[in-house]
């Protein structure tokens, strides 16, 4: 026998235990939305943070269904980093925000900055590679 069930109150959706009368609100999710993910500070330690992400895609697998989140991390340089949501993830948890809460003009500086970095680095090598090509190894041409 199915012991939950959901139920519909003023529009607001709820999951009811049969078992015990409780009520518990069900979130509903979808691509998109803004959330703060509460995570785990990292190995071992016993903090959490609440970092500002969007929902990204939903992965329907038949055993684990996954949300996909895709967040900021609140460090000096922000980076947009990837976390899988389901139900085996004990460390990461999600609730909607209408608004977030980052600078939103550092973020995007830094990660502007850090375009150009890689673009600089990108120049560099192919101009090492013809540099390369041209006077230390000219038969390099002949051999492609």
């Amino acid at each position: 026998m199915e012991t939950t069930k959901i139920i519909e109150v003023n529009g607001v959706k709820m999951e009811l235990d049969a078992r015990t009368a409780k009520v518990q609100e069900v979130q509903t999710f979808k691509v998109g939305d803004n959330i703060m993910l509460l995570k785990s500070a990292g190995y071992g330690e016993k903090t959490t943070k609440a970092l500002p992400g969007v929902i990204v895609d939903f992965a329907n697998f038949a055993e684990k269904p996954t949300i996909v989140v895709a967040y900021l991390t609140d460090s000096y340089r922000p980076e947009i980093q990837t976390a899988y949501i389901n139900k085996d993830n004990s460390d990461c948890a999600l609730v909607h925000t209408d608004k977030m809460a980052f600078d939103a003009q550092y973020a995007k500086q830094n990660l502007i900055k850090k375009v150009e970095e890689s673009e600089a680095e990108l120049f560099k090598a192919k101009r090492d590679l013809e540099l390369f090509k041209r006077f230390f190894c000219p038969a390099f041409e002949e051999t492609k």
